[in-house]
């Protein structure tokens, strides 16, 4: 852990978004100083904000049912071997490289019924159990919030052999997933023990395929068809093996996972990479903040861009022990001096041992409680920091720091809180915490706005912390109303905060967000349902020249 220095320098006022200015005890004027003296300058008039009809921010028409994540949460329920030792299954992305959960039943049980939060894109997860060498790595689709598998219907793994994905399966057992019925059939044969198949298969249907060799081989090649058997238009001809990838098909919404299979070789799925092996759990994302509220801001979202990252140690009861609570501040595009912390929502304080790590000045407005949770609140709350200027200096001119191209770049700091849940064989005094308890993916991050402890920011309709001043709902731009779980947005549902799954590549300053991203304003106004990924690299999805 790094020490840092506090550096003071003065700097210009127009290298500033607007003047800082020094509240009185008359909290009404105050806050219309603020408004004034802290207004950014207005957007620059951008290029074409691609195929949607918004071109700033303000021209959005959102939802109020809208709520602005880009994360999913999922209960998750499988039912572990009936025949074999209990043992850890693990949920992962497809190519096994993103680990969303690895742990056993809380109860013991044989039945593992947990939380994961997941990106809001992902509609198919892996599921292995143990180390997949007993029963295929399964893949299985998230359905109305839910993942839910038996490895009872899945018969073991194959015998060994290097060979895999090359159509020698004897069979498989597929459910299809579309919404228009169709007709499958396997190098002449439909689906069943023998000859065509004589229905149609319908959504959430199960059925066999087999091979066409005395079931010895399972032809390479898997023909969809529409629904008419008497004159049939093909809509897919596929290797045995991709049928059930979630992909989408001309014509047909609709694709298939396995449910069991038996094969020659490594069976039906090619082995997938294992990714992370050790027993932690991680959750990571990265939040992007406007500092102006209760006023809206210039929806650069830069005024804090932070990456974070939760490793969670965790015993074989699901009983967290340790977290490893890594920040990484990329830039703040803020005249103000803003602090940054969190809430676990279902933590109290006393489950709660220790917390180190805090990067907090000499003589700072912060008051932490004995085991390093901040002092006056009813839930687990940490401070990560409470100056982002402090940590990381102004290099000179701009506006903030790493917001604009001209101005020198600041390299990003890091600050890791080191919070104990379980010490010297005990846990806190409230009691331990489990995996789905803690519930990770749905923390509750807030900027805290020039160093005024009651003046926090939070994601859209997350509520504030016990400290926040709540006579400032309901002013200016604001239409916060507790009595509806609304938080922190306007009127016509626009945020101040976004947390999204991975390293946000943030706009430059003075440049909405859905004139740097493409997609952004089809994603807010469908409600999400519409380029959840608005935010990843892909082609046509971003103007890189309006992004840092």
């Amino acid at each position: 852990m790094k020490n840092f220095k506090i550096r003071r320098r003065n700097y210009s006022k127009h290298i500033f978004k607007g003047m800082l200015i020094e509240r009185t005890a008359v909290v009404m004027l105050a806050l219309a100083v603020f408004v004034a003296g802290c207004k950014k300058f207005e957007p620059m008039e951008q290029p074409n904000a691609g195929s949607g009809d918004a071109s700033y921010m303000s021209d959005l028409v959102v939802s109020d049912n809208f709520d602005w994540k880009l994360f999913q949460t999922l209960d998750i329920l499988v039912d572990l071997p009936a025949e074999e030792e209990i043992k850890p299954i693990k949920v992962t992305s497809l190519d096994g490289r993103k680990v969303y959960f690895k742990g056993f039943s809380e109860d013991g049980t044989r039945s593992v019924k947990t939380k994961v939060t997941i990106p809001s894109y992902v509609d198919l997860v892996l599921i292995q159990f143990d180390d997949g060498s007993s029963y295929e790595p399964a893949i299985v689709p998230v359905m109305n919030n839910m993942v839910t598998f038996n490895f009872n219907t899945m018969l073991k793994a194959g015998g060994g052999g290097d060979e895999c994905c090359d159509g020698k399966v004897t069979w498989l057992t597929l459910r299809y997933l579309g919404s228009e019925a169709i007709y499958v059939e396997v190098n002449g044969h439909g689906p069943g023990n023998s000859g065509l198949y004589t229905g149609n298969i319908v959504q959430n249907q199960e059925f066999s395929i087999y091979g066409n060799d005395n079931h010895n081989t399972l032809g390479s090649k898997v023909k969809i068809y529409k629904n008419n058997t008497n004159d049939k238009t093909e809509i897919h001809t596929s290797c045995s093996v991709d049928i059930f990838t979630g992909q989408t098909w001309s014509g047909n919404a609709g694709d298939f996972f396995i449910v069991a299979g038996e094969s020659r070789h490594a069976g039906p799925l090619c082995p997938m990479p294992n990714g992370d092996d050790d027993d932690d759990d991680d959750f990571s994302g990265s939040l992007a903040y406007e500092d102006l509220w209760p006023s809206k801001g210039d929806y650069d979202f830069n005024d804090l861009v932070i990456d974070y990252n939760f490793d969670i140690t965790k015993n074989g009861s699901e009983q967290i022990e340790h977290i490893t609570a890594t920040f990484k501040i990329y830039a703040f595009g803020a005249a103000f001096h803003n602090g940054f912390g969190f809430t676990l929502p279902n933590v109290a304080p006393n489950q709660i041992i220790s917390v180190q790590g805090s990067n907090l000045g000499t003589g700072t407005y912060i008051s932490l409680a004995g085991n390093g949770t901040e002092q006056g609140q009813s839930q687990a709350t940490f401070i990560a920091y409470d100056n982002a200027y402090r940590i990381m200096p102004h290099p000179g001119n701009g506006i903030g720091v790493n917001t604009e191209h001209s101005a020198p770049y600041v390299t990003p700091e890091t600050i890791v809180l080191e919070i104990d849940f379980y010490e010297g064989g005990s846990f806190g005094p409230g009691g331990p915490v489990t995996w789905s308890q803690l519930d990770i993916g749905n923390f509750n991050p807030f900027l805290i706005i020039n160093q005024d402890r009651s003046n926090e920011v939070h994601l859209p309709h997350y509520p504030p912390t016990d400290l926040a001043n709540t006579g400032m709902f309901g002013i200016h731009d604001d239409d916060t109303d507790p009595g509806s779980n609304r938080y922190y947005v306007t009127t016509n549902n626009l945020p101040w905060a976004i947390n999204i799954p991975e390293t946000f590549d943030h706009p430059i300053e003075k440049q909405d967000i859905n004139g740097a991203y493409y997609k952004f304003s089809e994603w807010a106004e469908s409600g999400g349902t519409l380029f959840p990924d608005w935010y990843q690299n892909i082609a046509g999805y971003r103007n890189a020249s309006l992004i840092y």
